[in-house]
């Protein structure tokens, strides 16, 4: 099985009554939703989301984050988050790279 397949790891949205989405100690409300938020329109209403190592990610799912991302949306993403498609196959850059500013560089030994 390859790395990641068949997990599903929660969303978690930050709802859109967040005066400084830079100020995150000062969120009094943290809302948990799952992947049917990844849908046009899911994200909605949230002004940041956090994806820990939300590795598997479809491309629909990544092209929906950007948007949200590009839309003016705040993330916070973890460890091997976008760097693995729907079904597990590993890609060779982060499907999030230009939203996050990050490339994956695999560490050789």
């Amino acid at each position: 099985m390859a790395h990641g397949a068949g997990l599903k790891m929660p969303t978690f949205g930050l709802p859109g009554n967040i005066d400084d989405k830079r100020n995150l100690a000062a969120i009094g409300e943290t809302v948990v939703v799952g992947d049917q938020a990844l849908n046009p329109g899911g994200l909605a209403g949230f002004r940041a989301v956090v994806l820990p190592n939300l590795a598997c990610m479809s491309d629909a799912q990544a092209h929906l984050i950007a948007e949200f991302v590009r839309g003016g949306g705040a993330l916070i993403a973890s460890h091997e988050t976008s760097l693995y498609d729907a079904a597990g196959n590993k890609r060779t850059n982060l499907a999030l790279a230009e939203v996050l500013g990050a490339e994956y560089a695999p560490i050789r030994p």
